[in-house]
């Protein structure tokens, strides 16, 4: 006796053209749930904003829906979402507060009714931020809820990107641990500086499921353009990267090692500095090694290619 619902269950050929699709090389997985948390004031919305530009771009992507009840129309017009909706009429639907009859978990509840089978494949979701349509983020029936709609869009083919909040301190994600639990991948957002119009990111890794990893991007806030940079600096200091460079090259030149003082005279720097003395232990491991010979301490560089 065959029953009923046995129709439902996965054949060989359902998974044959399953494989796993970047829609931004080791950043952002199609068909997934992509978490980006980080604290007030680093610029979150503004990547997000670059992010959804590059996806308008993407031939896999056939529409993006930012789905936006955090920003008032009027820093939209400010950070030039019109522009953005203008260069793509076809392809970008921007939601914003106010331009919908519905709120929080009832306005998902929409976007959740037409999630069957592959009927969003080819799309993507934007929700800024999760503290918007979750009412209490510290209600795990609350949380569950709307993190199994997006399981929903999810299993229905769509991408799914979800902006949240860190606690005031920056310790630790805002709320119930149903968010991180049911995301797919979750990153941490931090704002590293500014410099004219463009503002400089690191999004470490928190959680994966994904081959992901660290990145470091910079966000033009004029074109709303992402670029991903070179991430032999993550995790260094923008005020060390001099330093840590001027090191590199020294010993590059150097193979046979040199001692701290050497270093540091070569470098241009007093023996006796203490701030430069310190960043050479820090760094140890990193981008040079520091090995007792013969009672000395004696720096080699650990990656030629750490020079850049």
């Amino acid at each position: 006796m065959e029953l009923e619902f046995e129709k439902w269950a996965l054949g060989l050929n359902d998974l044959e053209e399953e494989a796993t699709h970047f829609l931004i090389r080791a950043f952002l997985v199609e068909q997934a749930i992509t978490m980006f948390y980080g604290r007030e004031k680093q610029g979150k919305s503004w990547l997000m904003y670059a992010i959804t530009h590059l996806l308008c771009e993407h031939e896999r992507v056939k529409k993006v829906f930012y789905v936006d009840q955090d920003n008032p129309k009027r820093q939209l017009k400010e950070r030039r979402i019109d522009v953005l909706i203008g260069q793509y009429p076809e392809k970008l639907r921007y939601l914003a507060r106010g331009s919908t009859p519905l709120q929080g978990l009832d306005l998902v509840d929409t976007f959740v009714k037409p999630a069957v089978m592959d009927a969003y494949t080819g799309y993507v979701f934007i929700f800024d931020s999760t503290r918007d349509f979750v009412d209490r983020t510290d209600s795990d029936v609350q949380a569950k809820r709307f993190m199994e709609n997006m399981k929903r869009l999810r299993d229905a083919g769509a991408t799914v990107l979800l902006v949240h909040h860190a606690t005031k301190s920056g310790r630790a994600i805002d709320g119930s641990a149903e968010f991180t639990k049911s995301a797919d991948n979750v990153y941490e957002v931090l704002q590293r500086g500014k410099d004219g119009n463009s503002i400089q990111f690191e999004v470490p890794v928190y959680r994966d499921r994904d081959a992901i990893k660290d990145m470091l991007i910079s966000v033009d806030t004029t074109r709303l353009q992402l670029l991903v940079e070179d991430d032999t600096y993550f995790g260094v200091k923008k005020e060390d990267e001099d330093f840590v460079l001027q090191v590199c090259t020294v010993l590059a030149r150097n193979v046979q090692g040199l001692t701290q003082t050497a270093v540091l005279e070569a470098c241009g720097y007093r023996r006796d500095d203490k701030t430069k003395r310190k960043l050479l232990q820090e760094y140890i491991d990193r981008f040079w090694t520091g090995e007792k010979i013969r009672g000395q301490k004696i720096f080699t560089l650990l990656n030629k290619e750490s020079v850049t």
